[in-house]
């Protein structure tokens, strides 16, 4: 994007990178699944901003093939192989490298939705304590990250800010029934290569949605 966005500041202070949005993905009742790009609630991608994730991988906990997407007006729709299973998403050329203060930065989508799997498939990713449950553990390659910001938007897109705590945990009350989605980012430092690449820093940014009753 040519102009600079603000994803969201967490916690009063910490702010996400600027350039970008973040992918989310929302289950529909006839068991596909949306792949939206914007910002939750309030603007959404165009089709231009949505061709850039044509390089997207997509995929079922349970599917061992790709699931493929297909272009709508204002996301991408996925047909899933069950209807039900998690669904988890990523892509690494959504935006080119940009300038910051300490060098070139890139950034990594991540999104999930579902809550079934309890074993992250991903590098960057929260998954419930057990199957179905609103605890969630934020985790990068593995290990839990402490003390960490998290943003939740809850039915409405009503949010509120979390911190996790020194096992990488966080839990959630879901008193209204509907969509909740959780957000979070976290940078790596040092020279690495992304997608061709060589840049001085990535910024993976990780949403899971989810539905309650």
């Amino acid at each position: 994007m040519k102009q600079a966005l603000v994803l969201l500041t967490l916690l009063g202070g910490i702010a996400f990178s600027a350039q970008a949005h973040e992918v989310w993905l929302e289950r529909s009742s006839d068991g596909s699944v949306k792949v939206q790009f914007g910002e939750p609630g309030s603007e959404y991608a165009t089709a231009e901003e949505l061709a850039s994730l044509s390089a997207a991988r997509i995929f079922d906990a349970n599917a061992k093939a790709p699931l493929t997407a297909t272009a709508q007006a204002d996301h991408l729709l996925v047909k899933t192989q069950d209807g039900k299973s998690d669904v988890s998403f990523y892509a690494d050329t959504a935006w080119q490298p940009w300038k910051t203060e300490t060098g070139l930065q890139a950034a990594i989508l991540y999104a999930r939705t579902g809550q079934e799997h309890t074993k992250a498939l991903q590098d960057f990713e929260f998954t419930p304590v057990k199957s179905g449950d609103p605890e969630f553990v934020l985790s990068y390659k593995g290990a839990p990250l402490v003390n960490h910001p998290v943003q939740v938007y809850r039915p409405g897109f009503w949010s509120k800010s979390f911190t996790t705590d020194a096992q990488g945990k966080f839990a959630l009350d879901t008193p209204d029934a509907g969509r909740y989605l959780l957000v979070s980012n976290h940078t790596t430092e040092g020279k690495q290569t992304l997608a061709g690449n060589e840049v001085d820093s990535v910024l993976h940014i990780t949403t899971t949605s989810f539905i309650t009753q």
